[in-house]
């Protein structure tokens, strides 16, 4: 079936989320719905029993990220005591739907089977590798995603009980600590209160259209520019009439709450402002919502038009992000959950600059200069001039969509380069690096491995600014399949490595970075990759397992991993960098040889795909 002859007739204009409000039941809202209410029923039990959680004492706070984080941890107590059982029960009946003998359900049964990392992978948002439920039993996987964003939106209640009913003198002084003042953190928590659960609802709704007979397939539209921005339906199967819907048409509750909120949001900014509330500085991020708005809003169905508005907003918010406004929102921009279909995800990020992250962004200059060489010695592959924007780094409280079960800790445009460090520090710390201590026995302090981390996503992000998939030569090579983000997430993990080892040679590492520890963050973002993102063709995991799969193959093949029967050992440090550098060469081959056809990208995609579930492999992830 092709896509959207599937789709209902005509977009449902329902407010799902009423029955969250009045607590009511109704017989045609989804049961993953209906759970996310119980979820919220229990959390408010636990508030009416026990009360609302006390504002931290100023002393307690130091950081920006401190007054968040403490939010969180309140409702991570709570969530255990109030929550995590109920979905713990709901297990038992997910794992009857996936056979173990399948190779492929056996990371996902393994965390079914362990409540307790199952919990840590809730609380993280990483929980990717459930993604294979949203073929075994869909309505697991949308339980999954409403119910991580209940907590979420419990966090932002805490924040917005403490600033409605908190001590003044005690959250003045705390303001004064983390350079926001009371009016700033109101409008930040609010903007997340506002706009997050619209967000969140419309995501699950493109889930329920992906996997939809036909959803996932690409559409007719899928190559032009800007198509990612529009949902286009074909008619009737007897036709190759369609028709083109905005965002607006196909989640027409959410989305006119998410557009008019955005407005009324920038309408606030600017009275702020002229009473003196806000800063000068937030006129440019009140004009930056007004136009956010707008651009979600947009009636538009011509693709090179709509393309041209997102590319005008993330412009403009790259300008934001060089004014000295601490608060950043982070607008959609990846298409992921409709497979090859290539619909953007319904998304918002939101995140703050703070003191720590301007620090450390400061010497990533080094890595964008050599990847502008990059991009220099390949101009003629290109159709057009590229710059390696700037790397900003902030602290992201709360993210929304896609963000529920895979948190997004970097990404990179022609405009900017920004890596989320809480996000990546989380992971890297509960994740990466007990796998590293697990299968090469290295001891190594949370805070050296998560500046480490940091800097890998860093490395990784700048990557992908050389030779642009997206570029027209390029992608009339390539082409816009779902391998050749595949490819490009390939290039990414090998050229970080390229990168790095060239600013070494020519002793231009930032200040604190020593490539033995790089390749240790390597090494173990992609045993995470391997244990917790998905390998089920065309999953939103798949890309992260793929690379994962064959880097590992390739430094166990060449005898640079040793497998010691209880973990593994590292043969060669600096052979090993070099190793993994030396694969970006044949992935670049593919972005830059006149020759290449799609055809090419797919095959070699293939192939690899055929090698991630070689013996090597697989012994290595049974051990992890």
């Amino acid at each position: 079936m092709r896509f959207g002859e599937s789709f209902p007739q005509g977009a449902d204009p329902k407010n799902r989320m009423d029955v969250l409000k009045l607590n009511k039941e109704q017989e045609d809202i989804p049961s993953y719905i209906r759970f996310g209410l119980e979820i919220r029923n229990n959390l408010k039990s636990k508030i009416e029993k026990d009360g609302w959680p006390d504002l931290p004492n100023q002393e307690d706070i130091n950081l920006t990220e401190d007054i968040f984080e403490a939010a969180k941890s309140e409702v991570n107590k709570t969530w255990e005591n109030s929550v995590q059982t109920l979905i713990n029960e709901k297990t038992e009946s997910w794992k009857q739907d996936l056979s173990p003998d399948n190779p492929e359900n056996k990371a996902v049964l393994d965390l079914l089977n362990n409540p307790g990392e199952l919990s840590k992978s809730f609380s993280l948002r990483q929980f990717g590798v459930l993604e294979i439920l949203r073929t075994a039993n869909p309505d697991a996987w949308r339980t999954l995603v409403v119910a991580s964003s209940e907590r979420q939106l419990a966090s932002i209640a805490v924040m917005e009980h403490w600033l409605k009913n908190g001590n003044p003198e005690n959250l003045q002084a705390m303001c004064n600590k983390i350079n926001l003042n009371p009016a700033e953190l109101k409008l930040f928590v609010d903007t997340a209160a506002i706009l997050g659960k619209y967000v969140d609802h419309a995501y699950v709704k493109q889930i329920e259209l992906a996997d939809s007979p036909g959803g996932s397939e690409a559409t007719k539209l899928k190559d032009e520019d800007g198509a990612a921005y529009l949902y286009d339906l074909y008619k009737d199967p007897r036709s190759e009439d369609i028709y083109v819907k905005t965002y607006s048409d196909i989640f027409p509750y959410e989305w006119e709450k998410i557009q008019s909120r955005l407005e009324m949001l920038s309408v606030r900014t600017k009275l702020a402002i002229d009473k003196g509330e806000l800063p000068d500085s937030y006129n440019l991020f009140a004009n930056y919502l007004e136009k956010t708005g707008q651009v979600y809003g947009s009636k538009s169905i011509q693709p090179e038009a709509l393309e041209k508005e997102w590319d005008s907003l993330y412009k403009m918010g790259k300008e934001v992000d060089n004014t000295s406004c601490p608060l950043m929102i982070i607008p959609q921009g990846c298409a992921s959950v409709s497979g090859e279909a290539g619909k953007v995800d319904a998304e918002i990020r939101l995140g703050l600059k703070t003191k720590e992250t301007k620090e450390q962004e400061r010497g990533f200059s080094k890595f964008t200069g050599i990847a502008q060489e990059m991009i220099n010695e390949n101009r003629d592959c290109l159709a057009k001039d590229y710059k390696v924007p700037d790397v900003k780094l902030n602290y992201q409280p709360w993210s929304f969509g896609p963000n529920l079960y895979w948190i997004t800790r970097g990404e990179s445009g022609e405009d900017q380069i920004l890596s989320h460090t809480n996000a990546v520090r989380e992971v890297a710390i509960t994740n990466e690096l007990p796998l590293l201590k697990k299968i090469f026995k290295k001891d190594i302090s949370n805070q050296e491995y998560s500046r480490a981390a940091v800097t890998e996503t860093v490395l990784h992000e700048v990557s992908h600014n050389v030779l642009d998939s997206e570029d027209k030569k390029v992608s009339k090579r390539i082409g816009k399949s779902f391998e050749v983000g595949i490819l490009d997430e390939l290039k990414a993990e090998t050229l970080s490595m390229k990168i790095l080892y060239e600013a070494h040679n020519r002793n231009e590492l930032p200040n604190g970075v020593d490539i033995k520890t790089q390749l240790l963050a390597k090494l173990g973002a992609n045993l995470d990759y391997l244990k917790n993102k998905s390998n089920q063709k065309a999953s939103a995991g798949e890309p992260y397992y793929i690379c994962s799969a064959t880097i590992f193959s390739s430094l166990m093949e060449k005898g640079l991993l040793v497998n010691k029967g209880s973990g593994y050992e590292i043969n060669n440090p600096e052979a090993c960098i070099k190793e993994i550098a030396s694969l970006s060469e044949n992935i670049l081959s593919f972005y830059t040889n006149t020759e290449t056809r799609p055809a090419d990208v797919k095959n070699y995609i293939n192939e690899l795909r055929r090698r991630s579930q070689s013996p090597i492999v697989q012994e290595l992830i049974k051990k992890l």
